[in-house]
């Protein structure tokens, strides 16, 4: 003899599973998009270059971008700054003036605009 339960039961049973699943696919529709988005293009890393693009959720104002200083695993601040090249900051097809930090190099100052919510960051390294 087997165990039967009344349609009212599997309603709720249903309800009760499918509750919490529908409320974590709105959770997830209502969840902030990505403050940074990074596309690495190694196409020619046999010749040691890498073309890096960001994209950056910002708010109007003065932002610091920094390139990373300490590497995980080496015993010092030995970021290879020294590699980076051709930086381009723009905000949609504005093209935005940086400037580096007379105190440590490894700091860019850029000034964000009005009306501005996402920059676009692009380097060589």
């Amino acid at each position: 003899m087997g165990l039967r339960a009344s349609p009212k039961t599997l309603a709720v049973v249903a309800i009760g599973v499918l509750l919490p699943l529908l409320a974590s696919a709105l959770r997830a529709q209502q969840s902030p998009p990505p403050v940074i988005k990074l596309a690495v293009d190694e196409s020619q890393a046999a010749r040691r270059i890498a073309f890096a693009h960001e994209e950056i959720r910002v708010h109007r104002g003065a932002l610091e971008l920094a390139y990373p200083k300490w590497i995980p695993g080496e015993h010092g601040p030995t970021g290879p700054i020294y590699d980076m090249a051709a930086l381009e900051i723009h905000a949609g097809d504005a093209r935005l003036s940086w400037k580096r930090d007379p105190g440590d190099i490894f700091k860019f100052r850029v000034q964000i605009p009005e009306g501005v919510d996402r920059i676009t960051v692009d380097f060589d390294s």
